[in-house]
């Protein structure tokens, strides 16, 4: 019978068949560029989201307290990754100390909102991971032009996750909208990745690469 409710289970609905698209795009340009770790915190937060999203099916259709709880606790380990990559973007050193400090406090919030309600509960998700997109939007948009169009998204994602979460919009639609967000993220950093690497072909042709001066092709 939990087989049969198992294969059942839309686990892998539009929202985390996206954000686990999303993890793996993110965690493939890491491998490619190990000298940058931004998007392997990011993908590894959105790796978490959609493995919290799945615990928290799981929980109700096992009835399993254990996944719950663990559900609960995921949009902490969401919040300190996203720092820890916004950090990273920021050219800052990562204090893992604070990071686990955060994460730590985000799950308490939600804990402590879920003694009250679940409704509070579900608006306190909303609001830690809206304000973890938020400030990362703000700091995307003041470091790098190239990469507005990201900041942008990443905002315009971040509310509407609080508006799913908080249950102020729900829905299809809604479900759609979320996952249309995570496919134009993708398609904004693939844009960003492609204009970096057309700039580095252009830029190593006339370049010399020991001294940084104009090559034999420029004089």
């Amino acid at each position: 019978r939990r087989t049969n409710g198992l294969a059942r289970l839309p686990l892998m609905d539009i929202q985390n068949a996206m954000r686990l698209f999303l993890a793996l795009f993110l965690l493939t340009i890491w491998l490619t560029r190990r000298a940058n770790l931004t998007p392997l915190y990011w993908g590894l937060a959105y790796l978490s989201m959609a493995a919290g999203s799945v615990s928290f099916r799981l929980g109700n259709e096992w009835n399993s307290p254990l996944l719950h709880f663990i559900a609960l606790l995921n949009p902490g380990v969401f919040v300190g990754l996203f720092w820890a990559g916004t950090e990273h973007f920021r050219g800052q050193r990562v204090r893992w100390q604070h990071t686990v400090l955060l994460s730590l406090g985000a799950a308490a919030i939600v804990l402590l909102a879920l003694a009250v309600s679940r409704e509070l509960a579900n608006i306190a998700i909303g609001l830690v991971v809206f304000a973890a997109m938020g400030w990362a939007a703000g700091v995307v948009w003041v470091r790098n032009r190239n990469y507005r169009i990201v900041a942008a998204i990443v905002f315009a994602q971040g509310l509407v996750l609080f508006l799913r979460y908080s249950a102020i919009a729900s829905g299809p639609g809604m479900t759609m909208l979320s996952g249309i967000g995570y496919g134009l993220l993708v398609i904004g950093l693939a844009y960003v990745v492609l204009k970096e690497s057309n700039e580095s072909i252009a830029r190593q042709a006339v370049t010399d690469e020991l001294t940084g001066l104009p090559n034999r092709h420029v004089l």
